[in-house]
């Protein structure tokens, strides 16, 4: 089986200014990869905030097949080796364009991986989005 758990880190809200549509994408892709790379196990969606740099920071974290060193850098390029197609390409797009960074980490084979995506907290704005909304509805 897999398990599938959303936390916070108790600091609300999770305010960004970002294109609602386009957050969900980036978010839909990072779960959706999470699953399809973890036969079993289990899969953790964490947002916290990282108010020393005014920023969000949401993560997947999983059990499954791990991505090895030589692989990482590429994972975010136009055409990656693992075959993700221009998935993971266009989340880098997405969240570069609304001003954050997105990065993944994994001790290699076999050792599960996490996905990172930082966004600027801006909680002033009309035009806010509440990430934290669209995580619980996956």
């Amino acid at each position: 089986g897999l398990s599938l758990t959303f936390s916070t880190d108790k600091q609300p809200p999770y305010m960004v200014k970002a294109d609602k549509t386009k957050i969900r994408q980036v978010i839909n892709n990072l779960i959706d990869n999470s699953v399809k790379y973890t036969p079993k196990g289990s899969i953790s969606v964490t947002i916290s905030k990282k108010p020393a740099q005014g920023k969000i920071l949401f993560a997947v974290s999983d059990t499954g097949i791990g991505i090895d060193a030589a692989t990482l850098p590429q994972l975010f390029s136009k055409v990656n080796v693992i075959g993700t197609g221009l998935g993971l390409y266009i989340v880098k797009e997405i969240i570069q364009g609304h001003g954050g960074k997105v990065w993944a980490e994994s001790a290699g084979k076999d050792q599960g991986s996490t996905f990172y995506v930082e966004l600027i907290e801006d909680s002033a704005s009309m035009h806010v989005t509440r990430v934290a909304d669209f995580a619980k509805t996956m």
